[in-house]
């Protein structure tokens, strides 16, 4: 069954970021940077974690998501039962606070992520940045920066590979091959 998208700026920043993250940090490291995870965290560093996705607009990001996907739940059964679109808003209203106070389960999950890679004078660092006016400025335009750059990859990689497959042709008609 199709699920309607989501449209919710924040999550399409938060997931964009996500993504440009991926593709543009992982192939990069060694394998073993990767995988390299610090032993247990202490209760300090995974506070600070907290703080620090409070700051950074991850939490933000984590509440919208919550009516996000209670919205496309919605419209999917709209999309079959046009006359229950007025008791569906009724149901998926009384269901939020239920679905948000199952946050914690995601937020402790990405806290421990951070504790685990980045020491507590890091992790203070981070939360100072933060907390800075150019921090501010950052988690403010992050999205724009982040729809910005995900525009000029996309343009940049079809380009790039409209190249590979003409210079592909080339090779291959040099050795013969009509492609």
């Amino acid at each position: 069954m199709h699920m309607p998208s989501l449209s919710a700026p924040t999550l399409r920043g938060g997931f964009l970021a996500l993504g440009l993250a991926v593709a543009a940090f992982a192939p990069s490291q060694p394998a073993a940077a990767q995988q390299a995870v610090a032993a247990k965290p202490s209760a300090a560093q995974v506070q600070l974690a907290r703080e620090l996705i409070e700051l950074n607009g991850s939490l933000r990001a984590i509440d919208d998501m919550v009516p996000a996907y209670l919205e496309q739940a919605r419209n999917m059964f709209v999309v079959t039962n046009p006359d229950l679109a007025a008791p569906l808003a009724e149901v998926a209203a009384s269901l939020r606070p239920e679905f948000l106070a199952q946050r914690t389960e995601v937020v402790d999950g990405i806290a421990l992520a951070y504790a685990s890679r980045f020491t507590e004078a890091e992790l203070r660092e981070l939360v100072t940045f933060y907390q800075s006016p150019t921090g501010r400025k950052f988690i403010s335009v992050l999205p724009a920066v982040l729809q910005d750059s995900f525009q000029r990859m996309q343009a940049w990689s079809a380009k790039l590979s409209e190249q590979m497959v003409a210079r592909m042709r080339v090779e291959m008609r040099k050795k013969g091959h009509e492609l």
